[in-house]
């Protein structure tokens, strides 16, 4: 039966940020299951595991190099079977396979924002048990996005036929695969594991060597086919990331996953949309308006960056969850780690890109052919253009770990226009030099929002925490005054017998009577609640009220809505709170303070 968090103190706590776009961090009390109505995998027997730490393994350096390596094993994966299938078709079939491939590329990159984005910014501070909770939910949705995308493939296969039709329903088969695996790669880096990760793709690998070789030799040399044996290499991982996280994906929570972090996806999930149409629509209408050559020259550099953009993807991946598994981080050293994570990735990026204007021709033209000499040319402007996407690495990192999804979105908003006209305007004025002159502007005109809302959130987290603290001794202290005062009125002579004068003047015997004598209706009420009457005149309950005695209704416990969306029953309103006679408690979903009208 599903879990109803028990009247415990507010103790026992789960670190987490605060969810829908509020600033600061909810360090006190349980999971807002309010806003996270999916927990229902919790059973009564998890209540002794509640109070565990999160499964964040090593220091920051340790995952940083972990998630690098786990990078370059999963890219390696993917550009082996790129050149396997190169070398064993004729170029038409290759031509066919990259279109899948294509496609799988946006559509993984999809099913990260909208299934487990949100884990590396909302959960990376959860206790294990909620995490694996989240996690199943993620992965389900991961799952479910496989199923509706590779029945679209299979269906496009169908009509389309021949040799792009066979790949695309290929890649339809093993699209839930692909994206399943995927999703515990990003579970293990939100969970702070990321040498799970390694070990995942490295299953994937050997699986998938050790199936290449029984196809080949079974006589399996189609696109297709090997596809086929990549994708189900793929599905074995999947299994394997089953066993590592002690989950099982649930399709049947996608809908609950999307709907409450529905702001996160949702703009995730546009952002990625946006960026990635307006960079093929560029590169399509370049190729339209200019020629074949320019498209060749300009694909060839991203080839030869691909290592330093995928080096952005690991170190994002790596800092979203470290940056939201630490809340109470001081802005200045927030907005140092933001310029010291883009530093690394603009030098990386420099290094790598020069080591090819250095080494002799030969091993350019090795590499690229005939499509080097036009590549060369690009190289020193497309190291500038690479350091501006770079310089928003670590901004975006930290703006994304505070959930200001819809920050960047807006960013990315002004971007994506500037990206399809600016390199078209330079195509025009210079060719192939003109178009990466039109991407660097495109690029870089985006580098000061990018770094505005760095400092402005950074400081804007630091604000709201400081004015809680502030509310918070306030409240302290206004308690303890409360209980001074009422220290204060209950001490002195008890009675009239015990005055020296022997008149009515002090104690709590002799103040109760008086507020009986001034309030009996108030009285009887408080009375039958076992609780004393206030010594001060309190005027008395207005009938249209339905009983209310006080202006103001009692405070209830932080935790009881996400009792209530548990499925316990509240406990019962004391008496004297709700409708009906003094000293009798409303009925249940009748009195103003009763769950039912909350």
């Amino acid at each position: 039966m599903p879990y109803a968090w028990p009247d415990a103190p507010p103790t026992q706590a789960i670190r987490r940020p605060v969810p829908r776009g509020a600033v600061g961090f909810d360090l006190i009390y349980r999971p807002r299951l309010d806003d996270r109505p999916y927990f229902d995998d919790l059973t009564a027997d998890d209540l002794a595991a509640i109070g565990e730490g999160g499964g964040a393994i090593g220091g920051a350096k340790t995952k940083a190099i972990w998630t690098i390596i786990d990078q370059v094993v999963s890219s390696g994966t993917n550009a082996a079977i790129n050149f396997l299938i190169a070398r064993a078709v004729v170029p038409a079939e290759f031509g066919a396979f990259a279109i899948a491939f294509a496609i799988f590329a946006l559509i993984v990159g999809f099913a990260r924002a909208a299934a487990t984005g949100p884990l590396g910014i909302w959960y990376a501070a959860a206790e294990k048990l909620v995490f694996r909770s989240a996690a199943r939910a993620a992965s389900g949705t991961a799952f479910v996005l496989g199923l509706a995308s590779g029945g679209v493939l299979l269906a496009v296969g169908l009509s389309v036929g021949g040799l792009v039709g066979d790949n695309l329903m290929a890649m339809g088969v093993v699209m839930p695969a692909l994206l399943v695996q995927d999703a515990w790669r990003y579970t293990f880096f939100a969970q702070g594991r990321p040498r799970a990760a390694v070990l995942n793709d490295l299953v994937w690998a050997v699986v998938m060597v050790v199936a290449v070789y029984a196809a080949r030799s079974a006589g399996a040399h189609s696109a297709s086919e090997l596809l086929l044996v990549w994708g189900g290499s793929a599905a074995a991982a999947a299994l394997f990331g089953v066993a590592q996280t002690r989950a099982v994906p649930s399709p049947r929570r996608a809908r609950e996953w999307l709907v409450s972090h529905r702001e996160t996806t949702g703009y995730m999930s546009a952002e990625y949309v946006t960026v990635q149409g307006a960079q093929q629509v560029s590169v399509l209408f370049l190729g339209l308006v200019g020629s074949t050559s320019v498209v060749g020259a300009l694909r060839g550099v991203q080839t030869l960056l691909a290592p330093s953009t995928n080096l952005s993807v690991a170190l994002m991946s790596f800092a979203i969850p470290e940056f939201a598994r630490r809340p109470t981080m001081p802005a200045a050293r927030r907005i140092r780690a933001a310029y010291g994570l883009s530093a690394l990735v603009i030098a990386s990026t420099t290094i790598w890109a020069l080591a090819f204007l250095i080494l002799p021709d030969s091993f350019g033209a090795s590499l690229l052919g005939e499509t080097w000499s036009g590549t060369k040319k690009l190289l020193t402007l497309s190291i500038i253009q690479q350091a501006a996407p770079a310089m928003a690495v670590g901004p975006a990192a930290v703006l994304y770990a505070l959930g200001r999804t819809k920050l960047t979105f807006r960013i990315n908003l002004i971007f994506a226009p500037l990206l399809l006209t600016c390199p078209l305007v330079g195509l025009y004025f210079g060719d192939a030099r003109g178009a990466v002159l039109g991407y660097i502007v495109a690029f870089w005109v985006t580098v000061p929002p990018w770094l505005i809302q760095l400092h402005r959130q950074a400081h804007s987290v630091d604000q709201a925490r400081a004015g809680e603290t502030d509310r918070a001794v306030e409240t302290d202290r206004a308690v303890e005054t409360d209980r001074a005062v009422e220290t204060d009125r209950g001490a002195g002579p008890s009675s009239i017998a015990d005055t020296p004068d022997g008149t009515d003047t002090g104690g709590a015997p002799a103040r109760r009577r008086r507020s009986r004598r001034a309030n009996p209706a108030e009285a009887r009420a408080k009375e039958a609640s076992g609780r004393a009457p206030s010594p001060d005149p309190v005027p008395a309950p207005d009938p249209t009220r339905r009983g209310r005695t006080s202006p103001q209704p009692a405070p209830r416990e932080p935790w009881a809505r996400e009792r209530r969306r548990a499925g316990a029953r509240e406990p019962a309103e004391p008496a004297g709170r709700a409708a009906g006679a003094p000293g009798e408690s409303a009925p249940p979903g009748r009195g103003r303070h009763s769950a039912g009208r909350r």
